[in-house]
């Protein structure tokens, strides 16, 4: 079983219509699709494949601050890098492999569409097994870790927000938790170009994670 979770790119610019998702803390709603239930195969590894552009740009480095927000939370789930990079596979088969979880760069739908996706892979509808995650190269990003341009996509914030995908969350919060501001939830349904509010899960993000594990 393979399901994807897209998130897409928002511009300060302009306004769309967003699903009414229901707002709970009931981690039910949200994790609909299976979660990583084998606790002895933790932490859940990610490795970068060679499409990823080099650590010396910083991906490599703003991926591990996504995973860090995560484990900060300090849930039995945590998440941890490989140490070296996987050859580029394909991220829409699921892999033979139990745990082979990756990164890639590859075109999605151009630039300023879908920004990244996750793919899930289960052994059965309560169990992953897998989960890659999809950054769209023709997109504008920034690795840096400060405030970025207004024009630029803040790559620590999308990798955070996919990767929350990654601990099996489906869906999104509901607009009234989502509007651009400090207090914008990680796991809403659109990135805001130039900004950096996803980047550390927001009370809503801790609270449904924190249930199921």
């Amino acid at each position: 079983m393979k399901r994807r979770h897209l998130l897409p790119v928002l511009s300060l610019a302009w306004l769309l219509a967003l699903p009414s998702v229901a707002v709970s803390h009931d981690y039910t709603i949200y994790y609909t699709n299976g979660r990583w239930t084998r606790v002895g195969l933790l932490p859940v590894q990610f490795g970068l494949t060679q499409s990823v552009p080099p650590d010396s740009l910083g991906y490599d480095d703003r991926f591990v601050s996504g995973m860090n927000d995560w484990n900060q939370l300090g849930q039995s789930l945590q998440f941890s890098l490989r140490s070296t990079r996987y050859a580029d596979f394909n991220a829409y088969v699921c892999p033979s492999d139990y745990g082979k979880n990756g990164a890639h760069f590859e075109t999605i739908d151009g630039s300023s569409g879908t920004l990244a996706e996750t793919v899930i892979c289960n052994v059965a509808a309560t169990e992953m097994y897998s989960a890659q995650i999809v950054f769209d190269p023709t997109e504008i990003w920034n690795t840096g870790t400060g405030d970025i341009p207004s024009t630029h996509i803040d790559f620590w914030s999308v990798a955070t927000h996919e990767l929350g995908h990654a601990t099996g969350w489906s869906g999104h919060f509901d607009e009234s938790l989502c509007a651009a501001g400090s207090s914008q939830e990680t796991m809403c349904t659109y990135y805001y170009t130039g900004s950096e509010y996803m980047r550390t899960p927001h009370t809503h993000d801790a609270h449904t994670f924190g249930t199921p594990y």
